[in-house]
């Protein structure tokens, strides 16, 4: 897990799940983190975080792919 500040630059809306649920790519610079599926944390994200500073906590799973635990806007 791992525990970070940074400034996210872009909001890529993905596919909704199965279920109906949002699913997002943040970019951070050039890092890039995903909403798990199905997560309640989708419905978190909006336009007001982007150009702010946020402290995000992440995980990579096998494929080395970035997933969002948690996010919170600093600004």
């Amino acid at each position: 897990m791992f525990n970070a500040i940074k400034k996210l630059t872009a909001i890529k809306r993905l596919d909704n799940s199965i279920n109906g649920n949002p699913n997002y790519k943040l970019y951070f610079g050039n890092e890039v983190v995903r909403t798990p599926m199905d997560s309640m944390l989708a419905y978190k994200i909006s336009d007001t975080y982007l150009n702010k500073e946020c402290q995000i906590i992440y995980y990579y799973n096998d494929q080395e792919q970035a997933y969002l635990k948690d996010i919170n806007k600093l600004d």
